[in-house]
C-alpha cells in the first residue's frame, strides 16, 4: 500500500473516483478534472492511496484533501473516498493514520472527520463512528475532532472495521389493531389525495453537485455562517440548503445570523435561492438598526406548499376539523392598555412575517399551493 502527495498525473482517475464512489464517499463530493486541479493549487494536503497485492495492482483506489485551520489548530478534511473494490482491506485506515501523520508534523492539534448522509453512504457514515470511538481528541469538546498523535501510534491494520447490525424488528404494540386507536382517513378522496401529496416527485441532487468553493467576500461571509448553523464542512456555493438538512428554521436563523454579520437577506429571498451564489446575488448590506419596516412578501403566483406544509395538509385531511395543529396560549395582561398601540404592534408583525398570513389552497390544485392573505389587523 502506497500512501503519496496527490500530482497532476492523479487528476483524471480523483475526478473518476469521486463520480463513481457513492459507498465510501465521506462527504458526497463529486468533481470533475477542473475542480480537482483547483484543489491540488489550494495550500493543503492532498493525499493518494495505491494497493497491490500477489494478485495484481489495483492502483490509484483512494483520495483525500484537508486544510489547516491553524487559528483553531484543526486539520479539517474536505474530501474523502475510497473505491469500493478497496474496502475490507484497512485502506481507509491507512489513509486516515496519513491525515494524522501530516497534522502532527504540522504541530495541529486535531483532525476534523464529518460524513454526509447519503442514500448508500452507510459504510463511510459507520467508519467515521468507528474513528471517533477509536481516536476522539480527548483534550478537545466531544464530536468529529480527532487526535493526530493516536492516529499516528496505531496499527492500522489491527483495526477493526466497523460491522452493520441487522435491522431490529419491533413487535407492534397490543393496541394496534384496536380500531378505537387506528385514525382512518375521513374519505376515500382524501385518502388519494394525502397519498399523492407525501409521493415523491423528484430526487434531490444538491449533494451530487460538483464542489465549488466560495469565490468573493460576501460568498465566504455567508459560507460561514451555513457551515456554523448546518454544522456541516465544507459547503460548497452550489449545494442547496434542503439538501444539506436544512429547513425554514434553518432559513430563519441564518437570516438572523446574517443581520448579525451586517448582511442583510429575506427568508424569501433564501428560500427561492437556497445556495449560497444564489444568496450573494440577492443579499444587501444591512441597514443601521433601528425600528423595522415591516416588508409584505410578494410570492407572486402562488408556489407550491414546502414538503412541512404538505405534512400538515395531510394531516388535516386524514383528520378533518381537528386542532392537532393548533396551540392555544393565553396572557393575562394588568394596567392600562393602550388598545392602538397594541393593534398596530400585532399588524407590524404579522406584516413582517409571511408565515403569520400563510395559508395552504388546494382549490385548483392537486397539492397545495402557498397563499398570503391580507391582513388589517384585529
Amino acid at each position: 500500500m502506497d500512501v503519496a502527495a496527490a500530482t497532476e498525473a492523479d487528476v483524471d482517475r480523483i475526478s473518476q473516483l469521486a463520480a463513481r464512489t457513492t459507498q465510501f464517499n465521506l462527504l458526497l463530493r463529486r468533481h470533475t478534472p477542473a475542480t480537482v486541479s483547483q484543489l491540488l493549487t489550494r495550500s493543503g494536503t492532498a493525499i493518494t492511496v495505491r494497493v497491490r497485492d500477489r494478485f495484481g495492482d489495483y492502483g490509484l483506489v483512494g483520495f483525500a484533501f484537508a486544510d489547516a485551520d491553524s487559528d483553531a489548530g484543526i486539520l479539517r478534511v474536505r474530501d474523502f473516498f475510497l473505491s469500493c473494490r478497496a474496502l475490507g482491506r484497512n485502506v481507509e485506515w491507512r489513509l486516515l493514520q496519513a491525515l494524522g501523520e501530516r497534522a502532527a508534523a504540522a504541530g495541529l492539534s486535531a483532525v476534523e472527520l464529518r460524513a454526509a448522509s447519503g442514500p448508500r453512504n452507510q459504510p463511510g457514515r459507520m467508519f467515521v463512528g468507528s474513528a471517533r470511538t477509536h481516536f476522539a481528541a480527548t483534550s478537545r469538546p466531544a464530536g468529529a475532532l480527532l487526535d493526530p498523535a493516536r492516529l499516528t501510534r496505531a496499527d492500522w491494520r489491527e483495526i477493526e472495521a466497523p460491522r452493520q447490525h441487522p435491522p431490529r424488528h419491533q413487535s407492534a404494540p397490543a393496541h394496534a389493531h384496536d380500531r378505537q386507536h387506528v385514525r382512518w382517513p375521513a374519505s376515500l378522496d382524501a385518502a388519494h389525495r394525502a397519498a399523492a401529496a407525501i409521493r415523491p416527485t423528484e430526487q434531490g441532487t444538491a449533494l451530487s453537485t460538483v464542489f465549488v468553493a466560495p469565490e468573493t467576500a460576501t460568498e465566504r461571509q455567508i459560507t460561514a455562517v451555513w457551515e456554523e448553523t448546518l454544522g456541516v464542512r465544507p459547503i460548497g456555493v452550489m449545494d442547496d440548503l434542503f439538501a444539506l438538512g436544512g429547513d425554514s428554521l434553518t432559513a430563519a436563523l441564518i437570516c438572523v445570523r446574517l443581520r448579525d454579520a451586517d448582511l442583510h437577506l429575506t427568508i424569501s429571498d433564501l428560500l427561492q435561492q437556497p445556495t449560497i451564489r444564489g444568496c450573494a446575488r440577492l443579499s444587501r448590506p444591512a441597514e443601521p438598526a433601528g425600528a423595522p419596516a415591516a416588508v409584505v412578501a410578494d410570492l407572486g403566483e402562488q408556489p407550491p406548499a414546502s414538503l412541512g406544509q404538505a405534512r400538515i395538509w395531510v394531516a388535516e385531511n386524514i383528520q378533518v376539523h381537528s386542532n392537532n395543529q393548533i396551540i392555544p396560549t393565553a396572557h393575562r395582561i394588568t394596567g392600562p392598555l393602550d388598545l392602538g398601540r397594541l393593534r398596530q404592534a400585532l399588524q407590524t408583525v404579522v406584516a413582517r412575517h409571511p408565515a403569520l398570513r400563510t395559508a395552504l389552497d388546494d382549490r385548483h390544485a392537486d397539492a397545495p399551493t402557498i397563499r398570503l392573505d391580507h391582513f388589517d389587523g384585529p
